[in-house]
C-alpha cells in the first residue's frame, strides 16, 4: 500500500491516529491510500475534501471521515443530526458529510468508461477514534437506524479488526481487476497528462505488432506514474527542481502541487 503523503500534514490528533491505524492494518495490501484528498468540482472554488480516501485492488474504494469527539460531547443524535456540545460547532452531519464526499469520489471513477461499467464498490464509514465500544452502546448509538453499520469505533481500528471489516464489506462484490483496470483506477486519482484516448491498433493486428506495443506505451503515459504522484501530492521544506522532457507532466504536477497547497 502506497501512503501520501507518508506523514500528514497537519496536527489533527484524531486523524494521524487513524492514519497510523490504517498503515497497520493495510501495509501488505496492494492499493493507494490519500490523506486530505481534495476533489475540485470545476464550479468555482467549490470542493469535497475526504479525510481519508483508500483505493485498493481486491477491497473497493473506501471514503472515512474522521471525527475527534469524545461520547460526553455528544449531547444526542436526531437522524443525520448530531447535537454537540464543547466543540466546534453546535451540530454537525457526518453521515451526511461522508456521504457528499463519497457520491464526489463516485463521480470521479465514472469520468472513466471503462471503470463506469466494473461497478467497483464504493463504501464510507464515519470513525470515531476516542469513543469506546461500550460508550457507544450505553448511550444507544448503536442501534440507532441512520448509523447502523456507517460508523467505526476506537476497538475497531485494531489492525486485524480493522482489515477484517474493509474485507466482509467488499470482497465479495468486487468484480477482478486486470493490471490494465487496476492502473485506470489508480491513473483518475493520480491525474491525467492528456485526456485524448490513444489510437486503438485495427482489429487483427499481430500481438507483438509495434502499433500493440505504441498503443501500450502511449496509454499508460497519459496518467502520472507512482514517482509523479508523489512528487505533486507531498510538499518539501525549501525550493525543488522539477525537470523532465517536452510534454511528460512537469506542469500538470505544479498543478496538481498548487492546488494540493491551495486547498
Amino acid at each position: 500500500m502506497e501512503f501520501h503523503p507518508n506523514l500528514p500534514i497537519d496536527r489533527n490528533k484524531a486523524q494521524r491516529l487513524i492514519w497510523n491505524a490504517l498503515k497497520n492494518a493495510l501495509s501488505k495490501e496492494e492499493g493507494v491510500a490519500y490523506y486530505r484528498y481534495p476533489i475540485f468540482s470545476g464550479r468555482g472554488s467549490r470542493r469535497r475534501e475526504p479525510d481519508f480516501l483508500i483505493l485498493t485492488r481486491r477491497l473497493g474504494v473506501w471514503v472515512l471521515e474522521a471525527k475527534g469527539c469524545h461520547i460526553d460531547q455528544i449531547l444526542a443524535i436526531e437522524g443525520h443530526d448530531w447535537q454537540m456540545i464543547n466543540w466546534y460547532c453546535e451540530t454537525m452531519s457526518p453521515v451526511a458529510q461522508v456521504e457528499d464526499q463519497m457520491f464526489a469520489v463516485k463521480n470521479v471513477l465514472e469520468q472513466d468508461r471503462r471503470l463506469r461499467k466494473l461497478n467497483i464498490p464504493l463504501e464510507y464509514r464515519v470513525v470515531l477514534p476516542f469513543i469506546k465500544k461500550d460508550e457507544w452502546r450505553s448511550r444507544g448509538y448503536n442501534d440507532h437506524p441512520s448509523l447502523k453499520g456507517i460508523v467505526w469505533l476506537e476497538d475497531d481500528l485494531d489492525g486485524r479488526v480493522l482489515r477484517t471489516a474493509l474485507r466482509e464489506s467488499t470482497y465479495v462484490y468486487m468484480p477482478e481487476l486486470d493490471d490494465s483496470d487496476w492502473e485506470r483506477l489508480k491513473g483518475v486519482f493520480r491525474g491525467v497528462v492528456d485526456d485524448r484516448e490513444p489510437v486503438s491498433p485495427p482489429p487483427g493486428t499481430p500481438a507483438n505488432s509495434p502499433r500493440r506495443v505504441l498503443h501500450a506505451v502511449e496509454d499508460r503515459l497519459r496518467v502520472l506514474d507512482e514517482k509523479q504522484e508523489r512528487v505533486a501530492q507531498e510538499v518539501p521544506d525549501g525550493p525543488q527542481r522539477i525537470r523532465g522532457l517536452a510534454g511528460t507532466g512537469k506542469t500538470i504536477l505544479l498543478a496538481r502541487r498548487v492546488a494540493r497547497m491551495h486547498a
